[in-house]
């Protein structure tokens, strides 16, 4: 029999032991419960021919396995997205998760107050939001709301020092903004249209690099189709003749004012990321608008809308939420973000 129809028989052989060890493989059990079926025992087939004459008289030989083609693509996965929920959280803005409950009273939260102001010393909001640090993430302090949500985000579930090493490694790859609200922060619009990878190595020494990184390219992108839309629906309004024009306008318009809307397209035409609009939505909106970007939590949220937004708000982090069950203010078996329903009800704004 020919060499080349001995080493085609042995490669189907062969072929025909792996496809077997492959169901002995598939057949094994994978975890508790489940029924163990019995072992084959598939001795090995005999290998073709290796010998130096064999390999001398088939070294020019065509290959008998098919070689892959080039322009052969997988196809990607089809499963569809999970749909997001209006409510992740299951906020109750204005009411507790826990209404029979009956601290903290206002005298409570007075007595924690004047107990940290006599350590501290007496913290009244600034007068005006300070220009953006290029040095210090922060939790929000700043003027441009994007600016807030992505300093916040980096400084979640990390020292501040990690967050401001990872804030100044963007500020060294992308370069500042150099006009508009956020003036001298991150020029948000270049993080957005370089590769997740770039993003990764600049905020690298922050921690959680790899998840934040991919989300906050999400966010990015997020804002700037929400900014497009915005853009798109004023531009329709504006060619209506009819006079409610107003119901074709995205919610805030009418706070913002026409002064408001003219700075809203300026820098969508401009491509400049802003969430600049949030200052003229209700509380609840802002909270559903923030949440719905991945990452952002209700913490971060708070933050945002205490420091930058500079409405009352009750941030809980792990230290408040810790210090919050030791004082007695919630139930033992309260989580983070029902204690943030719970006091954001029962703390007075003034405090």
């Amino acid at each position: 029999m020919p060499l080349q129809a001995n080493e085609d028989e042995a490669a189907s052989a062969i072929k025909g032991q792996e496809d077997m060890e492959g169901v002995v493989k598939a057949e094994e059990p994978t975890g508790a419960g489940t029924k163990p079926t019995a072992e084959l025992n598939v001795s090995p087939l005999p290998r073709p021919s290796t010998s130096r004459r064999a390999r001398g008289r088939t070294a020019d030989k065509t290959t008998p396995y098919p070689a892959p083609t080039a322009d052969v693509k997988e196809e990607p996965p089809t499963k569809k997205p999970p749909k997001k929920k209006a409510n992740p959280y299951g906020l109750t803005p204005g009411v507790s998760p826990y209404p029979d409950w009956p601290h903290p009273t206002t005298q409570e939260c007075q007595e924690v107050h004047d107990l940290l102001s006599s350590i501290h010393g007496k913290v009244t909001p600034p007068k005006s939001i300070p220009p953006p640090s290029e040095t210090v993430a922060g939790c929000g302090e700043v003027p441009c709301v994007l600016d807030a949500v992505i300093r916040t985000y980096l400084s979640s579930a990390t020292s501040g020092a990690n967050s401001s090493r990872a804030f100044q490694g963007l500020i060294d790859e992308y370069g500042k903004q150099t006009s508009g609200v956020g003036k001298g922060s991150v020029n948000w619009d270049a993080v957005r249209r370089s590769p997740v990878d770039r993003v990764f190595n600049a905020i690298k020494s922050g921690g959680l690099a790899a998840m934040k990184s991919k989300n906050i390219k999400k966010i990015l992108d997020m804002v700037y189709e929400e900014n497009q839309a915005r853009r798109a629906a004023f531009l329709a309004a504006s060619e209506q003749n009819d006079k409610n024009n107003d119901r074709l306008l995205p919610a805030g318009t009418s706070a913002e004012g026409p002064s408001g809307r003219a700075a809203e397209l300026a820098r969508a035409d401009a491509n400049i990321l802003s969430l600049d609009h949030l200052h003229a939505l209700p509380d609840a909106s802002v909270f559903s608008t923030l949440l719905s970007y991945p990452g952002i939590g209700v913490k971060t949220t708070s933050c945002v809308l205490m420091f930058c937004l500079r409405r009352p708000s009750f941030a809980v982090d792990t230290h408040v939420f810790r210090l919050c069950k030791w004082l007695g203010w919630v139930p033992g078996t309260a989580d983070r973000d029902k204690t943030f329903m719970h006091c954001e009800v029962r703390v007075p704004d003034r405090l």
